[in-house]
């Protein structure tokens, strides 16, 4: 009786310390582990020795992604500051930290505690380390990740367009792609967008007199626009 008390607490112990230390370091996939138990006990005056039959199982996929740096809304990853109609960015690292190659899903969501929203958020690989989206960057084959491997994340993100400003909170989630469990990782960013008041640009011929604000039908007739601080291409 003696040697099952003691067999069962080191089988105990050792089951308590694999789940305690299972994120530590992930065995690859296929791995084999043994595992054997050994008991000591005395009986009569003589010790004795007791040991299990070993035990063998093979590591299995194990999917886990982790996305830093992390943020919630009272303490975000990022604060950023823009007027309405442009456009922030900020970068997170992305890994792959299970033992199985994976293709992560990346997505946003608006949370409630927005006074504002967003018109959209592009998920991007700055490719050429400018710090800046490009026409390309947008291609998601970057998301394919072995074990171990990591990228930068880029988001960028369009603010809204006339409905004045306010603050937004939008939340940042990676998910395993091939994982059934749907493992996943989110990050909150806070956006202040500032509403800002149109200034009347007037267009016309070098060195000529400025025409009547809405143009008087003449050959040096003026055009009129209203432009914020954001980056407009304004076609006469």
């Amino acid at each position: 009786m003696l040697a099952k008390r003691l067999l069962w607490c080191l089988v105990v112990v050792g089951v308590f310390f694999v789940f305690q230390n299972v994120h530590a370091a992930v065995p690859p996939l296929g791995y084999e582990i043994v595992s054997q138990s050994i008991a000591e006990y005395t009986s009569s005056g003589s010790r004795h020795t007791i040991r299990s039959n070993p035990i063998s199982t093979a590591v299995g996929p194990y999917y886990r992604i982790s996305l830093s740096p992390a943020g919630t809304v009272t303490s975000p990853a990022y604060s950023l500051y823009g007027f309405d109609a442009d456009t922030v960015q900020c970068s997170f690292e992305l890994r792959n930290i299970g033992n199985i190659a994976d293709s992560i899903a990346v997505d946003y969501t608006l949370l409630p505690a927005s006074t504002i929203g967003v018109s959209s958020v592009v998920f991007y690989h700055d490719a050429n380390g400018n710090s800046s989206f490009d026409p390309g960057e947008e291609d998601r084959s970057f998301l394919n990740l072995e074990p171990g491997d990591s990228t930068d994340l880029g988001t960028m993100y369009v603010l809204t367009e006339g409905q004045g400003g306010g603050e937004s909170y939008v939340d940042i989630a990676a998910t395993a792609g091939d994982d059934t469990l749907q493992h996943s990782e989110s990050s909150v960013v806070h956006i202040l967008t500032q509403a800002v008041s149109l200034q009347p640009i007037h267009l016309g011929p070098l060195d000529n007199a400025r025409a009547l604000p809405r143009g008087e039908g003449s050959p040096d007739d003026v055009t009129r626009r209203n432009a914020g601080v954001s980056t407009r291409t304004i076609v006469f």
